[in-house]
């Protein structure tokens, strides 16, 4: 009986959306900013941060829903956030510092 409970508990609590920190970053190819000049880069790089600052706050909020939903009902009721889009916008963030980093834009 003991073994069911956890079992639906862990089932339970991994249906619940992922903390921003939780979601690794997709693997890109540096290739997409290439023939890109340094301030176009430096550009790209804000408005890459702020769109993953933004998809975070939204992602952490369901990751909360999630805990309290369940915590209060048993369902995690959010819908599980937007992973995929914070996984593009962490690999994108990863290539244009690297791209910066290689090119001595900063």
């Amino acid at each position: 009986m003991h073994k069911t409970l956890a079992l639906g508990g862990a089932l339970l609590v991994s249906a619940c959306a992922q903390t921003a920190n939780q979601i690794p970053p997709e693997v890109t190819s540096a290739i997409r900013y290439s023939n890109r000049a340094c301030p176009a880069l430096l550009t790209e790089t804000t408005r890459v941060e702020a769109a993953l600052a933004a998809a975070s706050r939204t992602q952490n909020k369901a990751a909360t829903t999630d805990i309290l939903s369940v915590f209060l009902i048993g369902i995690p009721l959010s819908g599980g956030g937007n992973p995929l889009e914070i996984s593009q916008l962490k690999g994108r963030q990863q290539e244009l510092r690297a791209t910066l980093e290689n090119r001595r834009c900063l």
